[in-house]
């Protein structure tokens, strides 16, 4: 299953992972960020991903107390959240209602990598680390994609906005990718295979919004 690729409506039926955040919801009553209809393809692809990787230890980056860190830790997976705002009263709440042992840690994961050693010392490396829908907002988006990398023991996988002409369609966001920028990723990824057909990041229209949603799924070699 080729786990990087740009959102089509087809992949609901091709993906399992959503079915799992669905039974959740109502457990967590408003304690959960699933407002946008790609959360589905998003969710359920890094959970169908995580399952295939044969990981463990996970660290999501910039979730702030979304609902696939919890489903994560439902389907077995030790997880960690980090963000750069203060999540952990969500997580906490999460954990408490769930019965979970998420961690969260506060921290920038676009700051140096010597910085982010000091705070996730405990935890040494994660098998996996997912960065969903987050790296669009970061200025130093390049440090922040080496980071993950760098934390990862065996999996990293993110998604992000995407369009051909990597224009901006939101004031939230900072840019979109297209085929080629998410390529360039590539020069960065030192010691990562790519899960890619590079044709599934062709373009096939506007699913959401003015634009879409991509994956990067890269295993260790």
């Amino acid at each position: 299953m080729n786990f990087t690729r740009v959102l089509r409506p087809n992949d609901y039926n091709l993906f399992e992972g959503h079915k799992e955040i669905e039974k959740l919801m109502p457990k967590l009553n408003s304690q959960y960020r699933y407002e946008h209809p790609h959360r589905k393809w998003e969710y359920g692809l890094a959970l169908d991903f995580l399952k295939e990787s044969g990981v463990k230890t996970v660290l999501e980056v910039g979730g702030g107390g979304s609902i696939l860190a919890p489903v994560l830790a439902m389907n077995g997976f030790d997880v960690t959240e980090t963000d750069i705002s203060n999540g952990g009263e969500t997580v906490a709440q999460q954990n408490q209602i769930l019965g979970t042992n998420i961690k969260f840690v506060l921290a920038d994961f676009s700051e140096s990598f010597e910085s982010l050693e000091t705070k996730f010392e405990e935890f040494a490396m994660f098998d996996a680390v997912l960065c969903v829908s987050t790296i669009e907002h970061v200025p130093n988006h390049v440090d922040m994609f080496r980071n993950l990398c760098l934390f990862a023991e065996k999996a990293v996988f993110l998604t992000t906005d995407f369009h051909p002409s990597a224009e901006t369609f939101s004031t939230a966001h900072l840019r979109t990718y297209n085929k080629e920028s998410l390529e360039e990723y590539k020069k960065i990824a030192e010691g990562f295979d790519y899960n890619v057909d590079w044709g599934d990041l062709e373009y096939r229209g506007n699913f959401v919004y003015d634009y879409t949603f991509a994956s990067l799924a890269m295993r260790r070699r």
